[in-house]
């Protein structure tokens, strides 16, 4: 049966501006006084629809004919310019894009009439007005220059066991856009999409997308998501600034790469924006994504992209919103994402933070100091739930350092588990399962499945030797165990771990050829061992 979303059949979408919440809202008591809905502010001229299977062109002529209000027809891909509108990127007929286009349709037209009468068409699945979002936070005048998240958390002990994660891990970002000229974001910082030749104005790598070499604007449609204000910034500082540089502030997973998607601009967001961000983190490597912010009801085409996101393995971590209530925020309250409630600097609950039986676990959201986007060294504090999701991004990305093969149904229950019980005992709305510990998170990952990848550099000696130095990432002060095997011969041998977190094997002795080689073991400092399994074994060739 068609899902017609109607006004009875959404929540609404919660636009939370520059200015933050009413005063009445953010002073409401959650228990006894009851809480508005969430208005769903749509865009006039657009609704958004989604088919039961990829739509011929006769299938949108036929509709055109029978809603008069419809003028035309976009596909989520390729952008504006680039083809016909009727065609979307050929990616098989199950990709959640290519059933989905956006109705271009009157301005004096009512979206939800239209979607109404849309969704009544045989051949579709779903129609709604597409509407705008916001971001999940409040600003607030910077009161500290220091940064309590990441102590309250266990980050610091988290470290001592992997220090700021792995290059190889791929944290998106759906935001405002990253100011990439920060002191806190260089250092190969950024994600860079390899497969693409920048400038060249050509699509090297087919995804869609033309010179997307540093992520993509979703609202601008083109290559550049730079910062569109701080909040963007302030987030991608919380989850993955660059730590022990000597510079700024030190972010969750400070070794992690940022993939920047901007889904925000000055007035807000649209589902359609997040959406497609979603999507495209997905399908380009991206191992999660957070976005800290959202709105009221959401829309079928957004729980398909978070729900395209689980299926492929890519976890999604949401902010929960600043609304003070039980009404559901989307696309954190959908099932397949992870919703983050807010607590300030005693572990005490965020006032304004939304509650609720979907909420999966509690972050630092107050007072938070991180990027902002007014300068190279530009810092500040921000408030909001916004500022939470970052927190849980950052720790999920030290997870995915450690053992990236975690499934997103993992990875929740793994935060849910290690987490400290605040509030009523075991689950309770406002904390959900509790505030992350990111030290306990950490060591049950390497204790539980987990050891750090490989990265190889060969070098040839002089003379007919052949050195292989190995490097991989370990608790410091502790020992690194690594094999390497073939047909021809075995090689192992256990190495200190120096105090950044490194450890370098060279192997030499070995005849030249193929050889397969892996971390066996790491050892604390204290001695305990920390991880005993084999994960993504890195094929190594010496000489030749």
């Amino acid at each position: 049966m068609p899902n017609r979303m109607t006004k009875r059949s959404v929540v609404g979408l919660a636009l939370l501006t520059l200015g933050g919440l009413s005063t009445a809202q953010a002073a409401a008591e959650e228990s006894t006084t009851p809480q508005p809905p969430l208005e769903f502010e749509t865009i006039p001229g657009e609704v958004l629809v989604g088919f039961t299977a990829p739509p011929a062109p006769q299938l949108l002529d036929r509709i055109e004919a029978a809603v008069s209000e419809v003028t035309g027809w976009h596909a989520p891909y390729p952008y504006p310019g680039s083809g016909n509108p009727h065609q979307a990127l050929n990616r098989g007929p199950s990709h959640p894009l290519a059933v989905r286009r956006k109705a271009h349709i009157r301005m004096d037209a009512d979206p939800w009439a239209v979607a109404d009468r849309i969704a009544g068409i045989e051949g579709v699945a779903w129609a709604s007005p597409n509407g705008r979002t916001g971001a999940a936070f409040i600003p607030n005048d910077p009161r500290y220059g220091q940064q309590y998240g990441p102590k309250i958390v266990g980050a610091e002990a988290a470290w001592d066991i992997l220090p700021g994660g792995s290059n190889a891990v791929v944290l998106a970002v759906a935001d405002s856009g990253l100011n990439f000229p920060h002191e806190d974001f260089q250092d190969d910082a950024v994600w860079i999409n390899q497969d693409e030749i920048p400038g060249n104005n050509v699509d090297d790598d087919q995804n869609g997308f033309v010179d997307d070499v540093r992520g993509w604007d979703f609202m601008n449609f083109d290559n550049d998501p730079s910062a569109n204000g701080s909040h963007g910034s302030h987030v991608a500082g919380i989850a993955a600034a660059r730590t022990d540089n000597r510079t700024g502030i030190a972010g969750m997973a400070g070794n992690v790469k940022i993939m920047p998607l901007q889904v925000f601009n000055g007035g807000g967001g649209t589902w359609e924006a997040i959406e497609n961000a979603i999507i495209y983190a997905t399908d380009n490597g991206a191992h999660l994504l957070n976005y800290s912010g959202g709105g009221g009801g959401g829309t079928p085409g957004l729980a398909a992209a978070v729900q395209y996101a689980h299926a492929n393995g890519m976890t999604v971590v949401c902010a929960a919103g600043n609304h003070n209530s039980s009404t559901p925020f989307y696309p954190a309250a959908y099932p397949d994402a992870l919703a983050i409630s807010g607590t300030d600097s005693r572990d005490q609950r965020y006032t304004s933070s939304a509650f609720g039986n979907w909420i999966d676990v509690a972050a630092p959201a107050v007072v938070v100091y991180s990027c902002l986007a007014s300068g190279p060294a530009s810092y500040g504090n921000m408030t909001g739930t916004s500022m939470a999701s970052p927190h849980v991004a950052g720790l999920v990305a030290l997870m995915y350092s450690i053992n990236p093969h975690l499934t997103p149904d993992e990875v929740r229950q793994r935060l849910r588990d290690q987490a400290v019980d605040l509030g009523a005992p075991g689950f309770d709305p406002q904390f959900g399962w509790g505030r992350i510990d990111a030290f306990a998170t950490v060591q049950d990952v390497w204790q539980n499945g987990g050891c750090p990848n490989l990265e190889s550099h060969v070098i040839k000696a002089k003379g007919d030797k052949s050195i292989s130095t190995l490097q991989t990432a370990g608790a410091a002060g502790g020992k690194a165990g690594v094999v390497c095997t073939s047909g021809d011969g075995s090689f192992s041998k256990k190495k200190r771990i120096r105090q950044d977190g490194s450890a370098r094997v060279k192997v030499k002795g070995l005849p030249d050829g193929a050889y397969v080689c892996s971390v066996n073991a790491i050892h604390s400092a204290e001695g305990q061992k920390l991880c005993t399994d084999e994960v993504r074994p890195l094929a190594v060739t010496i000489g030749g």
